[in-house]
């Protein structure tokens, strides 16, 4: 399985921080400002991607249409979604999706990465 993730969030400082995190349980990190940069990164290469971590609250292209966009690339794309505010039900109905709210640390981090990967 590859070790990549694609983390989509609007926020630079999120985005270092949370990539940081990523980086010391192991995986390469691909970073995604917004939603246009995350799906043009997923479909020129959906298979180099072991999950992709999405913040749900985006300007211009939100996380519930790159989610959509995401699974018309690759349906079983594995994504776990974050957010601040409580996830939509409609979004976990499937087994490649989870959600961790913020803020999370590593543990958190961890614990939602290895049940998404399992």
């Amino acid at each position: 399985m590859s070790r990549h993730v694609l983390l989509v969030d609007d926020e630079p400082a999120l985005r270092t921080a949370v990539g940081r995190m990523l980086r010391t349980l192991g995986y390469e990190v691909v970073m995604a400002g917004d939603g246009d940069e995350a799906l043009t990164a997923f479909r020129a290469a959906p298979e180099n991607f072991a999950f992709v971590m999405l913040d749900l609250s985006m300007p211009r292209v939100g996380g519930r249409e790159v989610l959509g966009g995401l699974r018309e690339t690759a349906p079983g794309v594995r994504v776990l979604l974050g957010s601040g505010a409580e996830c939509p039900k409609d979004l976990l109905a499937s087994a490649q999706i989870l959600f961790v709210r913020k803020p999370y640390g590593l543990t958190e981090l961890r614990d939602a990465v290895a049940r998404l990967t399992a």
